[in-house]
Order: C-alpha cells, then sequence, then structure tokens
C-alpha cells in the first residue's frame, strides 16, 4: 500500500501495465461509470506528471473522469498538475474534491492546505492541514508552522 502522506506520483513503485486507449464508436448515451478504464487514464496520466508534462497529465486525468466522475486519483493529479502551473485556486477545488471523495486521504488534506496557503486562504488552509495532521500525516506539521511563521505565533 502507498502510504498517502507521501506524494503517489513521484514514488516509484512495480511498473503497471496500461491498457491501450479505448478506441471504437463513442457514443452519445451516458455511460454506468468505468473505474478500470479511468485508472489506467490516471496511470497514464501520472506519467505525464513524473514526467513534467502538465498538458498531457491534465488531459488523461479528465479522461479518467469522464469514465468515473469520482476518481479519487484523477481528482488529485488534476490538483497537482494545477498547483504545478501556479493556479492554486483550481488546485484547491480538485484538492477539495478528491478530499470529498476519501475523506481519510491525508494526501488530499495536505494539498488543500498547500493551495489554500498559496492563495491566501489562511483560515481554510490551517483547517486542511490540521485535518491531514488528525489523520496522522507528519508533512502536515510543516505546512502549520509555515502558517504560524506568516501570520505569527498564535
Amino acid at each position: 500500500p502507498v502510504d498517502e502522506d507521501e506524494d503517489p506520483v513521484l514514488i516509484e513503485d512495480d511498473p503497471v501495465e496500461v491498457p491501450p486507449p479505448a478506441t471504437g464508436a463513442v457514443s452519445d448515451k451516458p455511460s454506468a461509470s468505468q473505474p478500470k478504464l479511468a485508472a489506467a487514464e490516471v496511470a497514464r496520466g501520472d506519467m505525464e506528471l513524473k514526467k513534467g508534462r502538465l498538458g498531457p497529465a491534465a488531459s488523461h486525468y479528465h479522461r479518467a473522469l469522464e469514465l468515473d466522475r469520482r476518481s479519487y486519483g484523477a481528482l488529485l493529479g488534476l490538483a497537482r498538475s494545477k498547483f504545478e502551473k501556479g493556479e492554486y485556486a483550481k488546485a484547491a477545488r480538485y484538492a477539495e474534491r478528491a478530499a470529498g471523495v476519501r475523506p481519510r486521504s491525508k494526501a488530499a488534506h495536505l494539498l488543500l492546505g498547500d493551495a489554500q496557503f498559496k492563495t491566501l486562504n489562511y483560515p481554510a488552509a490551517r483547517k486542511a492541514y490540521q485535518r491531514a495532521l488528525n489523520l496522522g500525516s507528519k508533512k502536515a506539521q510543516v505546512g502549520l508552522d509555515r502558517l504560524s511563521n506568516r501570520l505569527g505565533s498564535q
């Protein structure tokens, strides 16, 4: 299992076998959630993000959300890619959605705290860091300390 306190995008795991993208006619009918296909798109997005290719990574994450609109990996991946692009408000929205899908995710709350910090929404950053700390994140204390340094001790 991956420690969610670590950045899963940057962890070197066993190679993931990613099936080729689906081909064929696209239906206009809404389809049922397809989590396995979504997970494959997330894996592709993670590979692109690892290479620093933010645009292609985001495309894969969006395709994953088309297949499974509650894909935690896609939401967290989009949050990371938006954060890396400096689009902190968008990163916060995706991280918040990821935390909504997986409320006990240390990684989602930690990234939410970082994005809120960057948008100067200090109360929301404190809340997200505190939640991550309560979930057992070791890195959340760094965010809380940075917040205290920025605002002065409280």
